[in-house]
C-alpha cells in the first residue's frame, strides 16, 4: 500500500510506512494488550493458514539475515 501511495503521489513509499508507524505508536494503549492477553486462551484452536505461513516466512527472513551478518 504504501508503495502505491508513494507511485500516486508522488513520494516514497518509506514516508508512508514511517507516517504509519508514527501514528501507531502515538495512538498505541497498553492497557488493550494486557486485556487481549488475559482472554486469549490456549485451547482456543490453531491459527488460521495464512497467519501460519507469514509467521514461518518472517521467521526464515530474520534467521537467513542473522545468518548472512
Amino acid at each position: 500500500m504504501a508503495w502505491r501511495l508513494g507511485k500516486a503521489l508522488d513520494t516514497t513509499p518509506d514516508f508512508w510506512a514511517n507516517l504509519q508507524a508514527d501514528y501507531d505508536l502515538l495512538t498505541f494503549d497498553p492497557s488493550t494488550l494486557a486485556t487481549s492477553a488475559r482472554s486469549w486462551r490456549p485451547d482456543a484452536g490453531a491459527l488460521d493458514p495464512m497467519t501460519t505461513i507469514v509467521v514461518y516466512a518472517i521467521t526464515v527472513v530474520i534467521f537467513i539475515s542473522t545468518v548472512r551478518g
